[in-house]
């Protein structure tokens, strides 16, 4: 519910499983040999794992990181089981990690409160009739991290980025994408059908009769028409340096002057800011005002009472949980069967006390040699990155200079924060819902409190150390890898350097390289808002990546759907500059420079690209499929590496890739952009 990350770009990282006891170097029961590499390398590298691990049922996706994180999931089931079952000190955070806990686990407490945790939310909503009212309503959503019909946060200011400034973007659609509700093509008209039926059983739930039900999901899939409308798409809103500006109090009222502006932030007890970016385009709040102006108050009590109970579902009793799953995860991905009740609860004490269950999975699971050894990796990949710049030929000489100045100034944040949030005055109640509320209520006094402040270096904006994932923080130009991410049998502290670079290094090297990219090059060394490229540079760069958008343009995913190769392109430009700049670091070690010493029968550089395809092995329901094509800015896991490593010289070397193999391209057709 609460989302709080600045301009972060998310890596999707995926880690290698095994299906026999794992080793420090390739398994090769994770690969299908009776393939040959050149005609279906990601069925050669991926073909066992993916045989060994059918799709489970709670799952809409299956792949390696997935596996992983069910892993990670069960070191934190076992940490909070021991102290649940221990006593603990009185007052203590462990005690209150183990109420809370419990306070999710007891559905029958759960199912007994019914809606009464969230009733004064509503009685709220009832009463409202202006738009004073109206403001004071959505204040009181926001404080709690419930984004409707903007949304608020904190971030880095735009033109000095070591100071913290409030952050108003677009928001307040449920279903995230304006696409969901302007497009006309069958497959958002089928999941705009089955939403609008979906919001209907959400206020049958909340015990409203049929045909007011229908009247308040009518009024409020209306208001959501209207923010869509108004809304930037998927490719607008990654034009960062058209979208995002600096503001002030006096702007707002300018814009929006339906709101009290200074009122406004006296109902969310905060001072006034002395920094605010608006994350939209200049029409936004204008065209917002006139919805709010025009739309009668009984609609927006529907809306809001919709936005307060799509984010508290999973917490409410077992009705609001099964519909909640049925739309969102069933009917949008294909997935059958709903986590287990531990998974969901753990999944809201991620985000509600995730701080407290982060320091105790340090302390149980994170070896501190496998964060000098990561570290001493990407320490290397970035060295490799800064060959790759040097010997760039479609960059100017001055903006090499600049790329080079803001590669030596990026961060390397390996494993966690040393900054954690004290929970000592956190009290907690019998019911799972008001934990929920009143974690999120404090969360936020918490998070705004750095605004105007100067940013910590040591700030990780909510990413956890147990997050099997990666970023790249475009704003403070640093990358993150989470302690969940240096583990077997992704990270070997002490294994194999070819699937180390192939694996984690090449995720290292795709995170560098996204300060580089479309959107990277708008924000310079300190993560200031800056155009630092050259108009020919950026021409080059667009040249170079049109090649990438034709081929996944080419790559069909089911039935006669398409790759989208503009959506998927600061993805796909990162994986393949990625695995070259791991290649070239992995290319200085020693094991690299002794091609002839095989283990079992492969060659270093073979180990490296199977290490690679071999973190994207995975499989996906046919409804998630249709869904992340049309919206997901990452590639799907098999055309990672179809549309990747045939642009590898050393690819082709290393599996003798000859013109009529499916992987091979001319040198005509290949991509070189890093």
């Amino acid at each position: 519910m609460r989302y709080l990350l600045p301009l972060i770009i998310v890596f999707e990282l995926l880690v290698s499983c095994a299906s026999k006891p794992m080793a420090d170097t390739i398994n090769i029961a994770d690969m299908d040999t009776t393939i040959r590499p050149q005609d279906d390398f990601y069925q050669y590298a991926c073909g066992g794992w993916i045989a060994n691990h059918p799709m489970p049922e709670n799952k809409s996706k299956y792949s390696i990181s997935d596996y992983l994180s069910t892993q990670v999931d069960q070191q934190i089931l076992d940490i909070l089981t021991d102290i649940v079952n221990n006593k603990q000190i009185p007052g203590s955070t462990n005690e209150k990690l183990a109420l809370f806990f419990k306070s999710g686990m007891d559905t029958v407490t759960v199912n007994a409160a019914g809606i009464e945790p969230i009733r004064f939310f509503i009685d709220e909503f009832n009463s409202m009739r202006n738009l004073a009212d109206l403001q004071y309503c959505i204040a009181l959503l926001q404080k709690h991290y419930i984004r409707a019909p903007f949304g608020i946060r904190f971030g880095p200011y735009l033109s000095n980025s070591s100071i913290y400034a409030f952050v108003i973007e677009n928001d307040g659609l449920s279903l995230g994408d304006r696409e969901f509700y302007l497009e006309d093509d069958e497959y958002y008209a089928e999941i705009r059908q089955n939403y609008k039926a979906h919001v209907e059983k959400m206020f049958l739930l909340l015990g409203q009769d049929s045909a007011t039900a229908h009247q308040s999901a009518k009024a409020t899939y209306d208001i959501e028409y209207k923010i869509a409308e108004i809304s930037l798409d998927i490719m607008q809103s990654q034009d960062r340096a058209h979208v995002i500006h600096n503001s002030n109090i006096e702007d707002l009222t300018t814009k929006l002057p339906a709101f009290d502006w200074e009122l406004y932030f006296k109902q969310l007890n905060l001072p006034i800011p002395d920094t605010i970016v608006v994350n939209t385009d200049d029409l936004y709040l204008p065209r917002l005002d006139t919805i709010m102006r025009e739309t009668p108050i009984d609609n927006w009590k529907a809306y809001l009472t919709y936005m307060l109970i799509n984010a508290m579902a999973p917490t409410l009793d077992s009705g609001f949980v099964n519909e909640n799953f049925d739309f969102k995860k069933r009917i949008l991905y294909g997935q059958e069967e709903n986590d287990p009740r531990w998974k969901q609860v753990i999944d809201e004490m991620n985000t509600d006390f995730d701080d407290a269950i982060g320091k105790l999975y340090i302390k149980n699971y994170f070896p501190p040699e496998a964060k000098a050894r990561a570290l001493e990796m990407a320490n290397n990949i970035k060295s490799a990155l800064a060959e790759h710049i040097a010997n760039c030929e479609w960059m100017c000489d001055s903006t090499k200079t600049k790329a080079l100045n803001k590669l030596a100034k990026t961060k390397l944040k390996i494993g966690y924060s040393e900054e954690y949030v004290d929970y000592k005055d956190f009290i907690m109640c019998d019911t799972f819902a008001t934990n929920v509320l009143n974690c999120l209520a404090r969360y936020f006094e918490y998070e705004m409190s750095f605004i105007n402040q100067k940013i910590s270096d040591d700030l990780w904006y909510n990413i956890l150390p147990h997050t099997v994932n990666m970023f790249y923080v475009y704003n403070q130009n640093e990358i993150i890898v989470p302690a969940a991410m240096l583990q077997p049998p992704f990270f070997y502290s002490n294994g194999d350097d070819a699937l180390n670079y192939g694996a984690i290094g090449a995720s290292i090297g795709h995170e560098l390289t996204h300060g580089f990219d479309t959107q990277g090059r708008m924000f310079d060394q300190f993560g200031n808002l800056d155009d630092w490229w050259s108009d020919n540079d950026k021409k080059e760069f667009d040249r170079l990546a049109q090649k990438l958008i034709d081929r996944f343009n080419s790559f069909i995913v089911i039935d006669t759907m398409h790759a989208d190769g503009n959506l998927t392109l600061c993805e796909n430009v990162a994986d393949l500059g990625g695995l070259l700049v791991a290649y070239t670091a992995f290319s200085k070690t020693e094991q690299w420079k002794d091609q002839t010493k095989l283990i079992d029968g492969l060659t270093p550089d073979q180990r490296f690209f199977i290490a690679f395809a071999q973190s994207w092995a995975g499989s996906y329901r046919n409804e998630a499929i249709r869904s992340r094509t049309k919206t997901a800015n990452h590639s799907l896991y098999r055309f990672r590496i179809e549309g990747t490593l045939p642009n590898i010289d050393a690819f082709e070397k290393a599996f003798g890739t000859k013109p009529g193999d499916k992987y091979y391209l001319p040198d005509s057709m290949k991509t070189h952009i890093w």
